[in-house]
């Protein structure tokens, strides 16, 4: 397998036809390589519609709203975060914090909620913190969990599932054009992020 960069990350196109997406990269953006690479990891400055999300091609979106994580603790703000995956994604996650220690099962019900969907799914992460604002606790799980869905959709697509749907993800409300965080262990992260629909 190709070894991908640290920024700038793509997908492969699913298997599945979708309807042609109108404008959906920034046009300072570059096109993917080829037939079978997209961008996977977006951000709105406003709220998406319904139609926004059919605009784009996918009849199958998850939401997460990191306004219900805020106003807390680290810890509070992680264990609502794995509370709403389980909940969104209809699987269960014996974990009660985001960290590297509990990354394994986090990413194993990832995996599974990936591999079960049957369509290209848009997660949708309402209200996540700006870019800039790297003391709100939240930040730090909504950047956390965007590793963990790359991770889980890498492993899966490394070992040939099948039944593996596209995932794209798209940060509301979100102003920068990349999402860094940092697992307690030191381990650093960063993804470039592109507007979805202009």
């Amino acid at each position: 397998m190709v070894e991908r960069p640290t920024s700038a990350f793509r997908r492969p196109a699913s298997a599945r036809p979708r309807p042609a997406v109108v404008n959906a990269i920034e046009e300072q953006a570059p096109p993917p390589q080829n037939d079978e690479a997209t961008w996977w990891m977006f951000k709105s400055e406003e709220v998406l519609s319904v139609s926004d999300v059919a605009t784009a091609g996918f009849a199958n979106c998850s939401i997460l709203d990191a306004a219900r994580w805020q106003g807390g603790s680290a810890d509070n703000a992680q264990n609502l975060a794995i509370k709403d995956l389980s909940y969104t994604f209809g699987v269960d996650i014996s974990a009660d914090s985001i960290t590297s220690e509990t990354s394994p099962a986090l990413l194993e019900a990832l995996r599974i909620a990936f591999c079960s969907h049957g369509s290209d799914l848009l997660i949708i992460v309402q209200n996540a913190p700006q870019a800039s604002d790297e003391e709100d606790p939240t930040s730090q799980v909504v950047a956390r969990i965007i590793d963990l869905i790359n991770k889980a959709y890498e492993a899966a697509e490394s070992d040939g599932d099948i039944q593996l749907a596209g995932v794209s993800v798209v940060l509301e409300n979100y102003n920068g054009s990349i999402i860094t965080g940092q697992w307690e262990n030191g381990q650093e992260f960063s993804y470039a992020v592109q507007t979805f629909l202009n």
